[in-house]
């Protein structure tokens, strides 16, 4: 079995150095399946989201902030599960605030040097997810990382709370050409 399809992202940048300012759109996954997995059978859609965000860096402090909106073409977002929720006594649909609220990942980056930044974030949506009423987290929607920026090597480590786990997530990024990043 096979299928095909196409796909794009589209997006667009403001930068404003003077200000240290920086805006982004973007439009994910916009496409479609050309042919599905069975002959006749229905066409499966594309993961399509869209996205704004806004960074702003402080002017005297080694610090910037950023949100992040996801999943704009929805108002509603959340996976509604009756079963699951009926079992853990959530009956309420969420409020309009909350639904609202799901849309939106804030983050800030401190740069304790100018090789060690230290980053945090708090993701809205994973925490209404991962939020069981009968095991829950504290920490649910939060991550944190630290990277370390060389001349011509970055490493980086993150984590991430879910429910009584965490994930972790390593990266190097390396230029074999060696010139700096």
């Amino acid at each position: 079995m096979h299928s095909s399809g196409i796909a794009a992202d589209i997006g667009i940048v403001y930068y404003d150095s003077a200000s240290q300012l920086q805006a982004s759109v973007v439009v994910k996954n916009a496409g479609t399946q050309l042919k599905s997995y069975t002959d006749g059978g229905p066409k499966e859609e594309l993961p399509f989201d869209v996205e704004a965000g806004i960074t702003k860096r402080l002017a005297h402090a080694p610090i910037q902030f950023s949100l992040t909106a996801h999943h704009l073409q929805l108002f509603n977002i959340y996976y509604n599960d009756t079963t699951f929720n009926a079992q853990e006594g959530n009956l309420g649909g969420g409020t309009g605030f909350n639904k609202v609220m799901a849309h939106f990942v804030l983050s800030a980056q401190f740069f304790i040097t100018d090789k060690i930044e230290l980053s945090t974030g708090y993701n809205f949506l994973r925490r209404q997810d991962l939020d069981a009423i009968t095991s829950t987290n504290g920490l649910n929607g939060f991550t944190m990382g630290v990277g370390v920026l060389l001349k011509k090597l970055h490493i980086r480590y993150a984590t991430g709370f879910y429910q009584q786990n965490m994930f972790h997530q390593f990266s190097i990024n390396l230029n074999w050409k060696g010139e700096s990043l």
